[in-house]
């Protein structure tokens, strides 16, 4: 298949992310990737509705996203437009994503947690031995996937709803952290986790996508995000323990001036990150690998395999 320009647009919980890239036989190459927090599922594990300040912050980020992907000369039928856990929970958000097409003429589709652990998985392991086993696990905003396999045979894949704002509002919605409820909130995400701690001892590599893990690193090296600074790094048990254990002492103010933490990301890192070490703790998972290729690069990756 010839080099094409092709864009990936992903409507999350926390933040609306975009990839142009050009894709050329199971490779896609990064012309430009950007992400805006809009903060989409605020509020909705009480109102259960998508509220109209996300809904609109939503819908500007998706203009400049569309504006972008026609300047870099991307064509309508080769953007993926796809939404995730705050969408597929919100009893409107149906009606959203034919607003979406209404106003900025791009045409989202709602697609399950489990299509979207797939696509994380295809990203983060496209350039990986296609004959070793992998765990590939995404923290986002409302959810958080797994998929465990190769890059050929699936053998697992979950999509359970523990995702950094969720649990924020559910747990920490004062944003203070004492002991008694970190421990209610360990055990609420132990018991979503019954299914995954199957494959504990299992030889897999395991390896962590989107936000929340990629901070991890930032945060622990001292070090503004830049682009492929993160990709394939390695991140220990131990080192996201140290991360937790400083986050959670401090106040929202003090969190926004770290090196290395977005200043929008701020006020969910800590549950974010509580997340993480739970999950590892669960599954005796020592170290992990970070890759900063993930469901938007999985989104090209399986539209093409499907059309190959």
């Amino acid at each position: 298949m010839k080099r094409e320009r092709v864009a990936s647009i992903d409507i999350g919980t926390n933040s609306v992310r975009l990839l142009v890239a050009d894709r050329e036989d199971y490779k896609i190459i990064q012309v430009e990737k950007r992400k805006v927090v809009t903060r989409l599922g605020k509020n909705l594990s009480s109102t259960g509705l998508l509220s109209e300040e996300s809904m609109d912050n939503t819908l500007e980020a998706l203009k400049l996203f569309a504006k972008r992907a026609s300047e870099h000369g991307v064509k309508s039928e080769n953007i993926v437009c796809l939404a995730t856990s705050a969408s597929r929970d919100a009893q409107n958000g149906e009606e959203f994503m034919k607003k979406i097409g209404i106003v900025v003429g791009i045409k989202p589709q709602i697609i399950p947690g489990e299509i979207e652990a797939q696509l994380a998985f295809a990203g983060a392991t496209c350039d990986r031995d296609i004959n070793r086993k992998y765990l590939v696990v995404d923290i986002g905003g409302g959810s958080t996937e797994f998929a465990y396999g190769t890059p050929e045979i699936l053998e697992l894949v979950e999509s359970l709803n523990m995702g950094a704002v969720r649990l924020k509002e559910l747990f920490f919605a004062s944003d203070e952290y004492e002991e008694e409820t970190i421990e209610k909130a360990k055990i609420f995400i132990s018991g979503l986790m019954s299914d995954i701690v199957e494959i504990k001892g299992e030889p897999y590599e395991v390896i962590g996508v989107a936000g929340t893990i990629t901070t991890q690193v930032t945060i622990r090296d001292s070090i503004d995000k830049e682009v492929g600074y993160v990709h394939l790094k390695m991140l220990t048990k131990n080192e996201v323990k140290d991360n937790f254990n400083r986050l959670k002492k401090m106040s929202l103010t003090e969190r926004e001036s770290i090196i290395g933490l977005e200043k929008e990301r701020a006020d969910v890192i800590v549950v974010g990150t509580l997340i993480l070490l739970t999950l590892m703790e669960v599954l005796g998972i020592e170290e992990m690998r970070v890759s900063e290729s993930d469901n938007l690069e999985g989104m090209q990756l399986l539209d093409f395999s499907e059309e190959k």
